[in-house]
């Protein structure tokens, strides 16, 4: 091999690495992907098509004679915008062929290779600012070789798009999750597995692109966060059949809920952890005393945020309900996070209290915590309750208010404060009362972490209804033969799993009723 050319494929091996790396992403997910308890090994591969608009077309060509550019990078740059609006993820990459107006080697063995163009989407852009940056990308990316597959990261396989005509036809890309192709004059076609794939959310999704289509080409300077891309009938079944019946809350909070079901059922058992049990009038004077001591230190606001940090027991059920009583909303931080995610979450959410177990805490961390706001103890708190009053503490709060805030994993970029208001937490307690109908003789199972929106009605939905929260630790979770154990041995509970796949061994022989 001549040096010449052992440096040509150096620099092409240089880009292609640097490319793929720098841009690494956790793999898409799509709204049309199916959940499956058994995935099947084998593919069923399909394809849908429509037609477009023969006038949207016929602008797209127009648009790209004039720009001096190829009708593929516009749809190329439209594809990633919608997908963009579908999933929010704004770092894709798209794998595709060689254009066939290009003279281009093989490798010495003869294999194809493929070649991998990079979008970077934020909402505020407009689509002729993505389509100069695609423009750019497709240019730079036609003055490299392309790279063979066994060099692709798996999970950059996940989209394509080629144009008939105009991309070299190439076999690699039929391992591509979603290969979107446009044949003739004006057919789009999605090649995918239906295993994976909902084909009637697949079909939805390519009408969804002959309206988007249109609606960029209305204006290309509309930020693509404006663009319109669902149909007239999709919108009224969004709206109305999606949507579900207009009921009117019972109670405007949870807290307003909850010290009714207190005069209902004062002595049942509202919580039980490793055994300790607390009836609903202890459970509520609990968290009044609390709410009062969290007063004593800081005059809490509508809005605030008090950070929890504490291992799932019945005291962090008392803390948060304390929290609410005072007017103010609270930020649930996992005592395991890693230093810096918890030093994050603190800058970004500027709490004015933190309820801390310090005896879990090192010492670094105790330090920070101290930095961002004034810390109350979980350990001194039994000891200064007796010195407060029991009763409630009567605070008008108002039903469009913070009731708590959680963060995102941060596995886009830094992690981003959720913010959900009392009356949206409401509205989903009560639905999931509803749904699965949870009265005073239910018993619902809180084993989700702290962190996850599904820990809110694990922790109050039952506490709603005169029913009872078993709240178990992580040891107990993590140790799913126990676990599942324990509950197969109770009746009328209601589990919930975030991931049921590690599950598959034990749901066989079993049937749990809220599962």
């Amino acid at each position: 091999m001549q040096l010449q050319e052992k440096l040509s494929n150096k620099i092409n091996a240089d880009y292609w690495k640097k490319k793929l790396n720098d841009g690494m992403t956790d793999p898409v997910v799509y709204p049309f992907t199916l959940s499956l308890l058994e995935k099947p090994e084998e593919k069923d591969q399909q394809q849908l098509a429509i037609i477009l608009p023969e006038a949207a077309m016929a602008q797209v060509v127009t648009i790209c004679n004039n720009s001096e550019v190829l009708a593929f990078t516009f749809h190329l740059t439209a594809l990633s915008a919608l997908i963009f609006k579908y999933t929010r993820t704004g770092k894709l990459f798209f794998g595709s062929s060689y254009f066939a107006s290009l003279d281009y080697k093989k490798d010495d063995d003869d294999n194809e290779q493929l070649v991998f163009y990079r979008t970077e989407i934020e909402k505020h852009l407009s689509f002729k600012e993505l389509f100069t940056q695609l423009k750019e990308e497709v240019l730079d990316t036609a003055n490299y070789d392309g790279i063979l597959m066994d060099n692709v990261p798996e999970n950059l396989m996940q989209l394509g798009f080629m144009m008939e005509g105009v991309n070299e036809e190439n076999q690699l890309l039929n391992d591509v999750e979603l290969l979107f192709k446009i044949s003739g004059e004006r057919q789009l076609t999605c090649f995918f597995d239906a295993n994976k794939f909902d084909p009637k959310l697949i079909s939805f999704f390519l009408d969804n692109y002959s309206i988007f289509l249109q609606s960029i080409l209305s204006d290309l300077y509309t930020p693509i966060n404006d663009l319109d891309f669902i149909a007239d009938d999709q919108k009224q079944l969004l709206l109305h059949e999606f949507s579900g019946p207009e009921i009117p809350l019972t109670f405007p909070t949870a807290v307003d809920r909850f010290q009714y079901q207190v005069t209902q059922t004062p002595d049942s058992i509202a919580v039980e952890f490793n055994g300790k049990q607390k009836t609903y009038n202890e459970l509520n004077a609990g968290a009044n005393q609390l709410g009062r001591i969290l007063l004593s230190n800081v005059p809490l606001r509508e809005d605030d945020l008090v950070a929890v940090m504490m291992n799932r027991s019945e005291k962090m059920a008392e803390a948060i309900l304390s929290i609410w009583k005072c007017g103010a909303a609270y930020v649930p931080i996992d005592p395991e996070y890693p230093f810096d995610r918890i030093r994050t979450i603190l800058e970004n959410a500027g709490v004015k209290l933190i309820i801390a177990e310090l005896d879990i805490l090192n010492d670094e961390v105790k330090e920070m915590l101290v930095s961002f706001a004034t810390v109350i103890s979980l350990e001194e708190i039994e000891d200064e309750k007796p010195q407060h009053a029991k009763g409630n503490l009567n605070i008008s709060i108002n039903p469009h208010s913070l009731a708590y805030v959680i963060y995102t994993s941060g596995s886009t970029g830094t992690p981003k404060g959720v913010m959900i208001e009392h009356i949206g937490m409401m509205n989903h307690l009560e639905a999931k009362l509803r749904e699965i109908e949870i009265g005073p003789e239910s018993v619902v199972v809180q084993n989700a972490p702290q962190c996850f929106d599904i820990s809110i009605w694990q922790f109050f939905s039952a506490l709603m209804a005169g029913g009872k929260t078993i709240i178990y630790d992580n040891e107990v979770v993590v140790n799913l033969e126990e676990f599942i154990d324990r509950e197969h041995q109770s009746s009328r509970k209601f589990v919930a799993f975030d991931n049921t796949e590690p599950l598959r061994p034990y749901l066989r022989d079993i049937e749990l009723p809220g599962l």
